[in-house]
């Protein structure tokens, strides 16, 4: 796993998936799972006002919703979300 720059989670899940066939899959989740930072916008109740946190949190629930289909994933939302920003280009 030293070889390939991972820590030792993300190499047993590669290596994992490449056993049960699903090789490529298994890297995208890895490099998503790697992510340092989410995508969406993350509010805090502290500095914002009651509204305006209200319809930050809303729109980034709402938003997960489209992206995760439902399934309530932020790992599979984020791996959609970079497939669809990487089809605009």
């Amino acid at each position: 796993m030293s070889a390939l720059g991972i820590d030792l989670s993300l190499g047993q899940l590669i290596g994992l998936g490449i056993q049960f066939g699903v090789g490529p899959e298994a890297i995208e989740l890895a490099a998503v799972l790697s992510f340092p930072k989410s995508p969406w916008l993350m509010s805090n109740a502290v500095v914002h006002a009651p509204g305006s946190f209200n319809n930050g949190s809303s729109k980034t629930f709402a938003s997960k919703n489209v992206f995760d289909a439902g399934l309530y994933s932020e790992p599979l939302g984020k791996r959609i979300f970079i497939s669809a920003a990487f089809d605009l280009f």
